[in-house]
């Protein structure tokens, strides 16, 4: 059996097998490396949710629940019903409270389009029982997050759960 010969010139084959190269390389370098892209995310998300917890102490739970809050956020508390809303949900915690809500995220994952996301992370909720003594529970949570148009992070559904002491 005979070998096929190319009817294009060496030089002429050389020309498209590099311009081939080039253009692929071109489309490599100019979009958005995914992974890249997914773990300034997760790093963003991890540092909002990091703030989250900061405005929490500085400003009171619900006005910290409200300002990181997307419009048609879902609040999704145990053992009550779910509270839908900015507005609702800053109405929702008490403004002056004898119980403290700490958290700390302690991972993020991103979608591959880095628009929509979730950290995870471990709570702590103090304050006094109904016998007078100091209560401490623990938790988790998850929040979702998504970016909002102008960049900014925004939580559209938050849920926890009482878990064991660390």
């Amino acid at each position: 059996m005979k070998a096929r010969r190319s009817t294009q010139p060496q030089g002429q084959r050389l020309t498209v097998a590099t311009a081939a190269v080039l253009v692929a390389a071109g489309c490599a370098t100019t979009a958005p490396e995914p992974k890249a892209q997914r773990l300034s995310a997760q790093m963003a998300l991890i540092e909002v949710d990091r703030e989250f917890a900061q405005a929490a102490q500085e400003l009171g739970v619900g006005e910290a629940f409200a300002r990181f809050a997307a419009e048609d956020a879902l609040l999704l508390p145990m053992s009550e019903a779910p509270v839908k809303g900015r507005e609702a949900i800053r109405q929702h915690f008490p403004p002056e409270s004898a119980v403290t809500l700490t958290w700390a995220p302690r991972e993020a994952q991103a979608a591959r389009s880095g628009d929509l996301g979730y950290t995870w992370g471990t709570y702590e909720v103090r304050g006094v029982g109904p016998d007078g003594r100091a209560t401490v529970r623990h938790g988790k949570y998850v929040t979702i997050w998504r970016q909002e148009p102008g960049g900014a992070w925004k939580w559209v559904v938050d849920i926890g759960n009482p878990s064991p002491a660390p």
